[in-house]
């Protein structure tokens, strides 16, 4: 969860297909696999469409243009030109952290899938994959933990899925690839935040990029800017009041940011600092972490893949916590779930509770379900009550071996997919990047931004506070 800036939340996609965005291009349509994808990058400005108003989804991707998107995509810092090339620092920047050869590279011609997936996998520092490829037509183990990690797909042909490394990326396929790393990198937080860079990425040189097509605000349903009793208005949408769920009990006009850390001027709370971290965040300097003002780490333990499903641990969980503990830091723990059913969601829960044993775990142990917006995605149509069933039994596995359970979830599916009355027993852990918070019922913990920075991490991290009454 690097440094990005706010700009769409996933779920807007998986619930309608924007087909104000495929307007912007004429020869894409709402009902092409890539449309969302595209929307989503053009209108925030990370990709572009030709003068003409085409976006030639078909065409090849230049070598440099893979690079740069694919290393911003990841949460690395924007490079400057070398030498009158403007992807010269990217180069210098990908072979000094190892993602690139020393050989050799023609950056203006077209870049194949397999290095596009080469690239990818080591930017988003994925292990090889020792496991059973998914293609028939390569074993590459970097290509498998691409697939496992769901930023790519392949291609089906009969009964076979095809990875066709060989031949070269198209601007349609980049732009799917783009926005999962994106999705990916965020711990899968499911929040779609484009780089802080947007470029003229993908147009010809010397051409003048189109400008993206901004939706329009929804239009009231009811005509009218009144809330009726009982109802949240949130964003085209008035939802029932849960009237079993507490209402956030502080004002939220009493909070704000003081050199980038939130700060309450309410006495009755006192706020305590802290960060969420995964694989993503590289080698952490918890010692300096711990100096830096950092009282807590809700560390990721691991996750369920979203397409196949496999459960996998990240790969520095057991250096993260061990470390952290020894700082000083509380700890809690999540596991990323794509359960779609009350045994999967026991499996997550038995997942992590033999992850932290021996380890002095004080903090909750979090249920992080979240949409992926993707036509393989194995929670596509998961019911709210399918939902519920799993976020119930994994707290419910959790309590009993002596833990705290805690929900993960931003305003979209709080508002949308979650029944928040059926677990008001548990702690909520509210995503929302915003100054001050905007959501109606009660959390405990807040994550109020994923670009925040903390000495001891390079890069930008996550920052969360608990809100203690006191």
């Amino acid at each position: 969860m690097k440094k990005f800036f706010f700009i769409l939340l996933c779920l807007v996609l998986l619930l309608s297909a924007p087909v104000y965005a495929a307007a912007a291009f004429s020869d894409v349509k709402a009902t092409d696999w890539f449309c969302p994808y595209v929307s989503d990058l053009t209108d925030s400005g990370v990709i572009n469409g030709y003068p003409d108003g085409t976006f030639r989804p078909e065409n090849e991707v230049r070598y440099n243009e893979a690079l740069k998107l694919i290393l911003l995509a990841a949460g690395y810092p924007k490079q400057e030109p070398v030498g009158g090339d403007w992807a010269g620092g990217y180069l210098i920047f990908a072979r000094q952290k190892g993602f690139l050869p020393e050989e050799d590279l023609e950056l203006t011609r077209s870049i194949t899938r397999a290095e596009v997936a080469h690239l990818a996998a080591r930017a988003l520092l994925l292990a090889p994959d020792g496991g059973m490829s998914p293609f028939s037509d390569t074993n590459d183990p970097e290509v498998t933990a691409l697939y496992n990690a769901g930023v790519i797909q392949g291609e089906t042909s009969g009964a076979a899925l095809l990875f066709s490394g060989d031949r070269s990326l198209r601007r349609s396929e980049v732009s799917a690839i783009v926005w999962r790393i994106l999705l990916y990198f965020q711990g899968q937080a499911a929040v779609f935040t484009p780089p802080e860079d947007p470029q003229v990425i993908l147009t010809p040189e010397g051409e003048t990029p189109a400008a993206p097509v901004r939706p329009q605000e929804p239009a009231d349903p009811s005509g009218t800017d009144a809330v009726p009793e009982g109802k949240i208005r949130y964003r085209d949408r008035l939802i029932d009041i849960l009237e079993d769920v507490p209402v956030f009990a502080y004002d939220p006009k009493d909070f704000y940011l003081e050199n980038g850390r939130m700060r309450c001027a309410d006495r009755n709370l006192r706020l305590v600092h802290g960060i969420d971290v995964s694989v993503h965040q590289g080698i952490i300097d918890w010692k300096r972490v711990k100096e830096d003002g950092v009282e807590f780490a809700i560390i990721r333990a691991g996750y369920r893949g979203y397409t196949v499903g496999n459960l996998v641990a990240d790969a520095n969980f057991s250096m993260n916590i061990r470390n952290a503990l020894d700082a000083g830091l509380e700890v809690g723990v999540y596991v990323f779930s794509q359960a779609i059913t009350e045994d999967e969601a026991l499996e997550e829960a038995d997942f992590v509770l033999e992850a932290i044993r021996g380890y002095d775990v004080t903090l909750p142990v979090v249920f992080d379900w979240e949409i992926v917006n993707s036509e393989n995605a194995r929670t596509r149509g998961v019911s709210t009550p399918q939902l519920m069933a799993c976020a119930k039994a994994f707290c419910r596995r959790v309590q009993r071996a002596g833990y705290d359970p805690m929900v993960y979830f931003n305003a979209d599916w709080g508002y949308l997919n979650f029944d928040l009355s059926q677990i008001t027993q548990y702690d909520f852990w509210l995503a929302q990047y915003k100054e001050q918070p905007e959501f109606y019922y009660n959390f405990q913990y807040w994550q109020y931004t994923s670009k925040g920075t903390v000495d001891g991490i390079s890069g930008n991290v996550d920052l969360d506070v608990i809100l203690l009454p006191r």
